[in-house]
């Protein structure tokens, strides 16, 4: 067992933990963003939904809502000191939880701008995780009658969807940056891998709560590779 600290993303709690090459016993949660809800709200000053778990001298990443990027640098995970080879290149999972605009925002952003921020520095491939197609719309709320349904072919796609959209959609920068800086593409630095799924439907009902990936007290940690 080891402990978990949980910590808010403040630069001098984590000071110690970055150092490259020291090993560390202690589990430590950063919050990276707790700004939930499509709504901007006047004066907030949240990034989005995000959270890093760190096992030793690497982090696994929950979520990518917007400010994903900054906050991680922000807090001092990886070699954020330089941005060519930091602050991706401790990253060794990231989890998405389910596929809502503020859990995604800027996954975009890490798998296109990895090249930039250390992701080529990690232990590649880097395994993203993520919810599996849910078979159905959620039920109905209020009284009919429905809204139109937005690409009713899967109108609840899962994580390999979204990826392989995601990889057409920006396959001008995935291929002009590789020729650019005589690289692989990027996105074959990824390993996707559905979760919550078996043969195309879910393993468990959709009204049954969501278990978190992360716990904030002592938990085990040697199943984390």
């Amino acid at each position: 067992m080891v402990a978990a600290s949980v910590f808010t993303g403040i630069p001098s709690a984590l000071a110690e933990s970055v150092q490259p090459g020291k090993k560390h016993s202690e589990t430590r949660v950063v919050l990276l963003g707790v700004g939930g809800g499509p709504s901007i709200l006047p004066g907030a000053v949240c990034e989005g939904i995000a959270s890093a778990l760190f096992v030793g001298n690497r982090y696994y990443l929950q979520d990518a809502g917007h400010g994903v990027l900054q906050r991680l640098r922000h807090a001092q995970l990886g070699t954020w000191q330089s941005p060519p080879d930091g602050p991706l290149d401790q990253m060794r999972t990231l989890f998405i939880t389910h596929l809502h605009s503020d859990h995604v925002a800027d996954l975009a952003s890490i798998v296109t701008s990895g090249i930039f921020n250390g992701l080529q520095r990690a232990d590649l491939p880097v395994k993203l995780i993520g919810p599996g197609r849910r078979g159905a719309l959620p039920p109905l709320y209020g009284p009919a009658p429905a809204p139109p349904v937005v690409s009713p072919e899967n109108p609840p796609p899962g994580m390999t969807d979204m990826w392989d959209l995601l990889v057409r959609m920006y396959a001008t920068d995935f291929n002009d940056r590789a020729r650019d800086n005589r690289t692989s593409c990027q996105a074959k630095w990824w390993r996707h891998v559905m979760s919550n799924c078996l043969h195309g439907r879910p393993r468990i009902p959709m009204a049954a709560p969501i278990q978190p990936w992360i716990r904030s007290r002592s938990t085990r940690t040697t199943g984390l590779r």
